[in-house]
């Protein structure tokens, strides 16, 4: 009977995914154990981060744990025990470690370049390496053998291979174009947990007006958006808006997506648009009525260039039929009016949100009820962890739900190395 125990405890810890919560957990249970598999069913690891094109990915958020647990809102009390044992300093040092270059905004915000982007899968692979991870790429775990309540193996192209513990890390299924998939879901199902229902979130909105064609790209860096249902307000919020060729994007869209999308469900959504949220319609009326003498060629895009960005500035002709370019000695008292109503309530009105397969991230995924917030296990198998965006978890965007990933990621991995015999390291 002891020999059947000690042969178990030599069975690999298995890590299915090869993003950050995956990597995380092998890299943290290899520094405790000697046999640590990770199966990505990617060719290269980190696929859905590396297809992030045009941003720098933020990574991490700086801030306490108590602050950045509050963004969780009910759930906080589940994901603190793994963000105060691996924060934000820990996970940027982990990463320039990994020779990933993370640069700070001088605020609050680490991200990581777009140049970089594409090389985190090879420096992924590096160092799980170098760590000694048995790294097995297009590998994709099909299903797991449990029986008498424990995980037995993991199934990978038609053959078990038998395992002492699984850590669940293969992510959401957000952007599935870029291989996401609802395997994690799936294993979790058939320990018998419950799956919280899949919707989108972190996903641009189609709006009815075509301000598209001639705003692309515009950004305004702090706007107020008031979102209503069939004319009655919902919530206000506050943050960063771009202007996409299909309608809105930005922080503020991304984080709010979510509720919008059910919102839609249910009547008519407009988004209003507040351009100068720190300025009231009088301030901006008497701003835009100082006097200016007939000489002064002062233009309209002179006087407000210090409030909004040039592209904006540029269309003002088609939107409120004034352009640009005229001098503000010109300007009526009815054109004055026209422009301080669209500096405080651009209108959009929401079609649609973009598909499933461009959305960042989903609102769903495995109940938190059944794993304990302290280890991340299953609290019905008793060898089965979970991490990263396979949990119902999602917080706002930007690196709150990377940091997420890798500290949950962390946590999994030392706690299947600890119940599994820590100390039986190469």
């Amino acid at each position: 009977m002891a020999k059947s125990r000690k042969t178990e405890k030599d069975l690999p810890i298995a890590i299915i995914g090869g993003g950050p919560a995956g990597l995380s957990a092998a890299i943290a249970a290899v520094g405790k154990y000697k046999n640590v598999v990770l199966y990505d069913k990617n060719p290269e690891p980190a696929k859905k981060i590396g297809a992030i094109s045009g941003d720098s990915l933020i990574v991490a958020e700086k801030l306490d744990s108590d602050r950045f647990v509050d963004v969780y809102g009910d759930k906080y009390s589940f994901i603190a025990p793994a963000l105060k044992s691996y924060g934000w300093k820990e996970i940027t040092e982990q990463l320039e470690g990994m020779g990933i270059k993370v640069s700070s905004n001088g605020k609050d915000k680490f991200s990581i370049e777009p140049q970089d982007l594409g090389r985190l899968g090879e420096l992924f692979k590096k160092t799980a390496e170098s760590e000694g991870i048995i790294y097995k790429k297009s590998s994709r775990v099909t299903d797991l053998v449990i029986s008498r309540g424990k995980v037995k193996g993991v199934i990978v192209n038609g053959i078990t291979h038998p395992v002492s513990a699984v850590v669940v890390a293969c992510g959401s299924y957000s952007s599935p174009k870029s291989g996401s998939t609802k395997d994690g879901y799936a294993f979790a199902e058939k320990a018998g947990h419950e799956i919280v229902p899949i919707k989108p979130a972190f996903v641009g909105l189609e709006t009815k007006e075509k301000y598209g064609k001639f705003l692309d790209g515009v950004e305004v860096r702090d706007c107020l958006i008031r979102v209503s249902l069939n004319e009655e307000l919902q919530f206000v919020d506050r943050g960063k808006l771009k202007f996409t060729s299909y309608g809105l994007s930005g922080d503020i869209i991304l984080n709010n997506s979510a509720k919008i999308i059910e919102l839609l469900e249910r009547g008519q959504v407009k988004i209003h648009m507040d351009q100068v949220p720190d300025l009231s319609k009088f301030e901006i009326t008497r701003f835009l009525n100082q006097e200016f003498p007939v000489t002064d060629r002062t233009t309209l895009f002179q006087h407000l260039n210090a409030y909004l960005p040039d592209g904006l500035l540029g269309v003002m002709d088609k939107i409120v039929r004034v352009h640009a370019s005229r001098p503000v000695a010109f300007l009526s008292s009815l054109e004055k009016k026209h422009i301080m109503l669209w500096l405080k309530d651009f209108p959009f009105s929401i079609k649609a949100a973009r598909p499933f397969n461009e959305t960042r991230g989903v609102m769903g995924g495995v109940a938190l009820d059944d794993i304990d917030p302290e280890t991340m296990r299953s609290k019905k198998i008793k060898n089965l962890y979970f991490a990263g965006d396979v949990l119902d978890l999602l917080g706002p965007w930007g690196g709150y739900n990377f940091e997420m990933a890798f500290s949950t990621g962390r946590l999994a991995g030392l706690s299947a190395a600890n119940d599994n015999g820590a100390g039986k390291k190469k």
